[in-house]
C-alpha cells in the first residue's frame, strides 16, 4: 500500500479548499457591507450632531444679546428712579 494521495484525495481536498475560499470571501463581502452602512449611519449621526450644536450655539448667543439688552435696560430705569 502507498501513502501517496491519490487523485481523487487531491481534488476532494481541493474542493474542500475551494469551499472554505468562497465561506471566507462572503464573510468578507458581508463585513464590507456593514461597514459601509456603519460609515453612513456614522457620516448621518454627524451631521445631525454638527446641526444640533450650530444650533446650540446661535441659540447662546441669542441669548447673550437678549440678556445684555435687558440688563442695560434694567440699569438704565434703575438709575433714573
Amino acid at each position: 500500500m502507498s501513502d501517496e494521495p491519490t487523485i481523487r484525495d487531491i481534488f476532494y481536498k481541493l474542493g474542500a479548499l475551494e469551499s472554505k475560499i468562497d465561506s471566507v470571501l462572503s464573510l468578507q463581502d458581508n463585513d464590507r457591507k456593514r461597514l459601509s452602512e456603519l460609515e453612513k449611519r456614522t457620516s448621518t449621526l454627524e451631521k445631525v450632531e454638527a446641526k444640533r450644536t450650530g444650533m446650540l450655539v446661535a441659540l447662546a448667543g441669542f441669548f447673550s444679546i437678549i440678556s445684555s439688552v435687558v440688563v442695560k435696560y434694567i440699569a438704565s430705569h434703575m438709575s433714573i428712579n
